[in-house]
């Protein structure tokens, strides 16, 4: 299983890649932080922004899912951070390799 960070730019851009991954069976789960505010580099600059946090919980391929996220992401450089799960409780693991 993998834990896959994506920084969005408002909450209906993560809502739309989250319900798209599932839609295509890429996740099986998809949960949204609606509202971050982001500091980061950019142009050697410190920038400021409002951000919503897109998390995506999935048994697929890393690559299949970062080139469908980064279809529909309006970032030209979107954050896209993938975690293997090493622990999560049985009865999660067994439900979600159950899914499509």
């Amino acid at each position: 299983m993998n834990f896959i960070e994506v920084t969005c730019k408002n909450e209906e851009e993560a809502k739309k890649i989250g319900k798209a991954l599932i839609e295509k069976n890429l996740a099986f789960c998809a949960n949204i932080i609606p509202k971050l505010s982001s500091y980061y580099l950019w142009d050697g600059k410190i920038k400021e922004d409002s951000e919503a946090m897109l998390i995506v919980k999935t048994n697929r391929e890393f690559e299949a899912v970062k080139s469908e996220i980064t279809n529909l992401h309006s970032y030209d450089t979107p954050g896209i951070l993938c975690f293997p799960v090493g622990k999560v409780n049985e009865k999660y693991l067994n439900w979600s390799k159950s899914q499509p």
